[in-house]
This record gives C-alpha cells, structure tokens and sequence, in this order.
C-alpha cells in the first residue's frame, strides 16, 4: 500500500509553565542536581512536546536530526518573532519563499526555560506545525533521550554522569549531526540519529545497488522536507546489520534520496538510550535495560 511519509510531524503533550530550574545553582555549589525530567508523547512516530512561549503553549516536537530549531512560518507572528536576516546554512539550500532567521526568547519546555534560540523560519509541509526543536536548545548540558519512557532527562556536565563509557562524535559538517556505526558485511557507515523520521533504518539510494537485498525495491510512499519530496523505497536486507549495540537480523529498511545519509529513527531508537552533548558534538548510546 503506497502512503505518504513526511519528514516533518507535529504534536502535543501536556507541559507545565516556564518555571526556572537548580540545574546551575547546583553545579556552582559542587552538589549533582537531579535530572529535569520532560515528558514526551513518544505514542505516534516522532517524540511530541509542548512548547511554552511567554504563557502560551504550541505543538512542536524534538528532532535529532534537526541541526537547529525550525518554527513554522505560517506561525511566527503567533511567536511575535522578527526578520534578523537571511537564512543560515544548511537552510540557506533550501530557497524557501520568504524564509529567515531569528530568535526565540521566553521559550521553555516542560518546565524548563530554555536560553535564546537561534531559529530558522521556513514553510512547513504540515500547516499545523509550530517548531521543530533541535538538540542544540541544550548546548552546554547533557541530555538524554529515553522514548521507551517518555522522556527527555537533562543533567549537568558532572565526573558522576560523564562516566558513561565510549563517546562517537558528530557526522562531519555540513550536516553536523549526532551519528552512530553501522555495520554489515565488512563495511561500516555513520548513521544520523534522528528522531524526525518514524522508520528503523534509511539509506540513500546510493546504497541500493552495493548491500545485499531480498528482492526487488518496491515504492512505498514519498518523503517530504523543507528541500522538496523524493520516492522511498522498501528492501529487506539479508544478513545481520549491527546498529550500535543492537543486532538486527535480515532487517527491512528504507531507500530514499531526501536523506543525505543514513538514518536510524525511532522506531529503533526506542531500544536505546541516548546521551547527547550538543556543546562538544558527542554522545553515548546504550541498550535500554528493559530490551524493548
């Protein structure tokens, strides 16, 4: 059955007002605050949450693979947000109609208040959209993403929490996004975490003719972002494809050229815990205990 599969999805859950929090007041006395926890909706296929902007709450959602935050330019008066010039890269190769940059002020989610957010302002291919939410909003903490729970858990950059074993590092510029190895046969590839798309696993079309699939590509819907729509194929690949920590035998996986790398999205990614450190581009992933 051909669908239509979009790059970019919006919903809500329930957020309380902007509060502040002891992250820093903790770490200036030496002491480890506990974590800031904030609920997601991790029910549909891409992790929905409340953003609070100066009292009012908008849908958006948290997307890794989002190397800044992108407001919905249908919504930005909403936002009060102004036109501080031209778009930054890499949204500057999109040649959207009337697209800029600016900045989010009095923004918080969860509860807790967020610093200025440079922000993109594009069309977005879901009117109702509002913001797409990078990792970014949390340079300077660690933040990890547990979507079998639900949640976002931000921490300071203590010894106790750093202490989680081998750190990978960002994809190279100019998609600068948190990536982990992938493995199959004798060939290793960095893949994109990006909670923006709701399937395992996407390979550019490139990919197609060098791994080993069952069968022939069979289209299966379109792929639609701020750079425009391309078709998305579906293949089984025969063997085991390690992801990370994970196994996976004779995977089915996707094939599309909307995606400039591979990409592990959520569908997998609610097997595992992610740390991430926007600040210096690393981060840390395990298998989440309950195995799911």
């Amino acid at each position: 059955m051909r669908h239509s599969l979009t790059a970019l999805a919006f919903g809500a859950a329930a957020c309380a007002a902007p509060e502040t929090t002891d992250l820093e007041a903790a770490s200036r006395q030496g002491l480890e605050a506990a974590p800031i926890v904030i609920s997601l909706d991790a029910s549909g296929p891409r992790p929905a949450l409340t953003l609070n902007v100066d009292g009012v709450d908008y849908p958006a959602v948290f997307d890794t693979g989002a190397m800044s935050t992108v407001v919905n330019i249908s919504r930005a008066d909403d936002l009060g947000l102004r036109n501080e010039g031209p778009l930054l890269p890499p949204f500057d190769r999109a040649h959207a109609a009337g697209g800029y940059q600016t900045t989010l002020r009095g923004a918080a989610i969860g509860g807790y208040a967020l610093p200025e957010i440079s922000a993109a302002v594009l069309p977005s291919p879901l009117p109702e959209a509002v913001a797409i939410l990078s990792p970014s909003i949390f340079s300077g903490k660690l933040v990890t993403l547990d979507l079998a729970a639900g949640e976002l858990r931000v921490e300071e950059k203590t010894d106790a929490v750093m202490q989680l074993g081998e750190a990978y590092g960002y994809s190279a510029s100019p998609f600068a996004l948190p990536a982990i190895p992938v493995t199959i046969g004798g060939e290793t590839v960095a893949a994109h975490i990006d909670t923006g798309s709701p399937v395992e696993l996407i390979f550019p079309m490139a990919f197609a003719s060098r791994l080993p699939l069952t069968g022939e590509l069979e289209q299966v819907g379109i792929a639609r972002s701020h750079f425009g729509e391309r078709p998305i194929y579906r293949a089984r690949i025969t063997g085991t494809v390690r992801v990370g920590p994970l196994d996976l035998a004779d995977p089915e996986v996707r094939f599309t050229d909307a995606v400039p790398n591979v990409n592990l999205g959520t569908a997998l990614l609610r097997r595992l815990l992610v740390t991430l450190d926007p600040q210096e581009q690393r981060l840390w992933v395990r298998q989440h205990p309950t195995g799911r």
